[in-house]
């Protein structure tokens, strides 16, 4: 490398990765981890993203301006944002990441996407009715309605929820009906997609169980002002969506909405 200045390279071997930098410690070029915590002290050799989202890695050392590039794009792409290289996932595999400074030095590590997964907790279950006849001939029958539509569904007040995505918008669902010895394990394919219901969107996962096709989706119950992050778990409910199993069976009720809601938290 031919520079103004004559500089003495260092080559560090990480976990079988070249990492090229200069002696100087404080002139040292690497990628480092950017989690809730940044360590920008500790070099790299690879790094991990799942498939429905993103990744990012930090830049310390060596002379901006920096570019970046991967050595398989059908694995994920990259993008440089000052010091900071921001990696989106296209599928599952592993490939490499390589970083360049202005000066030519070179950083080059490991990139692995990976399976995403997404559990949701069920604590309750309710039925939400909206119906044209109600009056007190019929609260019988619409009492009769809740209970059905509780007793059908597959997740009861303790379940369990795991979507497994090895795409970004598939996978496979496995579901534990209650938190009791013997209770029954539901293991399907799902797809993805987004539902307009009325003025709001939401994700909808399409599962494919029994020779039908059940469409739940996912909300958020409304939250107090002002709404701060949690590291935790977040209140969430998963919706089915039942209207047409039941509308014919109670017809007496004139039957426009049917939704079978679980009540829990979404956490990865």
């Amino acid at each position: 490398m031919k520079t103004k200045h004559v500089i003495t390279i260092l080559m560090v071997i990480i976990s079988g990765w070249g990492i090229v930098s200069c002696d100087d410690d404080n002139e040292r070029f690497f990628l480092y981890q950017i989690d809730e915590v940044v360590f920008p002290d500790q070099a790299i050799s690879s790094t991990a993203i799942n498939i429905v989202g993103g990744g990012s890695v930090g830049i310390t050392g060596g002379k901006a301006p920096y570019t970046a590039e991967i050595e398989d794009e059908q694995i994920a792409t990259v993008k440089v944002d000052e010091d900071r290289v921001r990696i989106s996932p296209v599928k599952l595999g592993t490939t490499s990441l390589i970083v360049k400074d202005a000066d030519g030095l070179t950083v080059k590590i490991g990139v692995k996407v990976v399976e995403s997964v997404q559990r949701f907790m069920s604590n309750a279950v309710y039925v939400k009715i909206e119906d044209e006849n109600v009056n007190d001939a019929n609260k019988e029958t619409l009492e009769e309605l809740e209970a059905q539509v509780i007793a059908d569904g597959f997740l009861k007040a303790t379940g369990y929820v795991r979507f497994v995505y090895n795409t970004k918008d598939s996978g496979e669902m496995t579901l534990l009906a209650e938190n009791t010895a013997g209770a029954k394990i539901i293991t399907a394919p799902f797809e993805k997609v987004i539902k307009q219901i009325g003025e709001e969107s939401y994700s909808a996962f399409l599962v494919n169980y029994e020779d039908r096709t059940h469409e739940f989706y996912l909300t958020a119950p409304e939250r107090p002002e002002p709404d701060t992050r949690s590291l935790g778990p977040m209140p969430c409910w998963l919706v089915e969506d039942v209207t047409e199993i039941y509308k014919a069976q109670y017809s007496e009720l004139g039957l426009t909405s049917v939704r079978r809601v679980c009540i829990g938290s979404l956490s990865r």
